[in-house]
C-alpha cells in the first residue's frame, strides 16, 4: 500500500508539545461506490463535516474483514467487491486526554445492492451520522472546503481529502 502522508498537530497549524509515545489504532477507510458511480460519505451533523466510512480494526481482524464490517455498520450496505488499495496515512493525534497513532488504510470497494439497517455506535448516533451518496467530484469539493472546529474533525477532513484526491489520480 502506498504511503500518502503523515498528519500531526504541526501540519494542521496547531501548537502543542511533541510526544514520542502513542497508543496505536489501525483503521480501515473505504471509498465505496454504488451502481450509480456515487460514493458513500457519512455526514457528521453535530460537528458539520463529512467523512469516509470506516473505523478501527477489532481484535484479530484483517483489513478486508474490518473494511466490510465498518461499511455494513455505518452505511447499512454490504460490500460486493473490494478493489484497489488507495493508500496509507499516519495520524499522530494528541488531545488533552490521549496520544494516539492512527494507521489508516484506504481501499476502493463496490457496494452490494443489499441494504440492511445501520448499526451505529452510541457515539455515531450522538454525533448525528447520516449516509449521503455523492459524486467523487462533489465529495472532494465538500470535504476539502469544510472547516470543522473540533480537533478530531480537523484530522478527519485533512485525511479524507488526501484519500479522495489520490483516488481521483488512480481513476484517471
Amino acid at each position: 500500500m502506498e504511503f500518502l502522508g503523515e498528519i500531526n498537530d504541526k501540519s494542521l497549524g496547531i501548537q502543542s508539545p511533541e510526544i514520542y509515545e502513542y497508543k496505536v489504532i489501525k483503521s480501515a477507510r473505504v471509498i465505496l461506490f454504488n451502481d450509480e458511480n456515487k460514493i458513500a460519505l457519512m455526514y457528521v451533523a453535530k460537528d458539520k463535516y463529512h467523512k469516509l466510512p470506516g473505523g478501527s480494526f477489532e481484535r484479530n481482524e484483517d483489513l478486508e474483514t474490518a473494511l466490510k464490517r465498518e461499511v455494513l455498520e455505518e452505511t447499512g450496505f454490504g460490500v460486493q467487491k473490494v478493489g484497489k488499495e488507495v493508500g496509507l496515512i499516519l495520524e499522530f493525534r494528541q488531545d488533552k486526554d490521549w496520544e494516539t497513532l492512527y494507521i489508516n488504510y484506504c481501499s476502493i470497494a463496490k457496494a452490494s445492492n443489499d441494504q440492511y439497517n445501520q448499526q451505529l455506535t452510541n457515539f455515531e448516533k450522538d454525533h448525528g451520522f447520516e449516509l449521503e451518496w455523492v459524486t467523487l467530484d462533489d465529495a472532494i469539493d465538500l470535504i476539502s472546503n469544510e472547516k470543522p472546529n473540533d480537533y478530531n474533525g480537523k484530522f478527519i477532513v485533512f485525511r479524507d481529502t488526501l484519500f479522495l484526491k489520490k483516488i481521483k489520480e488512480i481513476l484517471i
